[in-house]
């Protein structure tokens, strides 16, 4: 269980074992519910523009590269 003032990430271990994460607020009401799927869903949204750009880089290293000469960057 945590309270919605806590980070969450030191709650990982609790929401990994149980599969689930039940939040209260500062009164002791429970107002959610955090599943393991919120994360991966919140983890793919904030990743996945780097995951694109390294993508990208590496088509243009690998089609550009034996026409470049000098140093690589």
């Amino acid at each position: 269980m945590a309270e919605v003032h806590q980070e969450l990430f030191t709650h990982l271990p609790e929401l990994t074992h149980h599969g689930y994460l039940l939040v209260r607020d500062y009164i002791g009401f429970f107002v959610g519910i955090i599943a393991g799927a919120d994360i991966t869903g919140r983890f793919h949204t904030l990743a996945s523009p780097f995951f694109l750009v390294a993508e990208i880089e590496f088509r243009l290293r690998k089609c550009l590269g034996p026409k470049l000469t000098g140093d690589p960057v």
